[in-house]
C-alpha cells in the first residue's frame, strides 16, 4: 500500500504517513520497541510519529473497576503531568533526531470513555492544561 500511495503522480509530498499511534507504555509496544524494529527507517514517507496516552482506564479489564473519586486527586497536582511527559522524553529525542515531530493524538484521564465525574470535570480540564505546556517545554518548543 505504501508504494502505491507514494508512486501516485499527484502526490506532492511523499511524507504522507503518520504512526504508529501506540498507546500507554505497553511492554513490547512502546515507541522504543517500534523504533528498534526499524520504524524510523521509512522516514522518507513518514510525516510524524504519533502516540496516544491515557494514564488510567475505565475498561473494567479482568473485572477491575476503578472508582473515579479514588483517583481524582491524582489529577490535581503537577506531578502527574510531569510524569506523563517524562514517559516520552527519550522517544521525543529519538523522533526529533530522525527529523520528525512527535504528536500526541489522543490524551485524556482514562481510556474507554473516561470517568463520569472525573474526565468531564474542571479538575481534569486543568490537568490537561498542565500537561500541554509541559509537553512543549520538554521538546524545546518545536511541537
Amino acid at each position: 500500500m505504501t508504494n502505491s500511495v507514494i508512486t501516485t503522480a499527484t502526490l506532492n509530498n511523499q511524507a504522507a504517513f503518520v504512526g504508529p499511534s501506540v498507546c500507554c507504555q505497553v511492554a513490547g509496544f512502546e515507541l522504543a520497541d517500534v523504533f528498534g524494529a526499524g520504524f524510523l527507517n521509512v522516514s522518507n514517507v513518514l510525516a510524524a510519529v504519533t502516540v496516544q496516552h491515557y494514564p488510567t482506564n475505565n475498561c473494567k479489564i479482568n473485572g477491575r473497576i476503578i472508582n473515579a473519586q479514588d483517583i481524582f486527586a491524582d489529577f490535581l497536582n503537577h506531578t502527574n503531568a510531569q510524569y506523563l511527559v517524562s514517559l516520552y522524553l527519550q522517544d521525543s529525542a529519538d523522533t526529533l533526531a530522525a527529523g520528525k515531530e512527535l504528536v500526541m493524538l489522543e490524551m485524556n484521564t482514562a481510556s474507554c470513555g473516561g470517568f463520569a465525574g472525573l474526565s468531564d470535570s474542571f479538575g481534569a480540564a486543568m490537568w490537561s492544561v498542565g500537561v500541554s505546556p509541559r509537553s512543549i517545554e520538554t521538546d524545546g518548543g518545536t511541537g
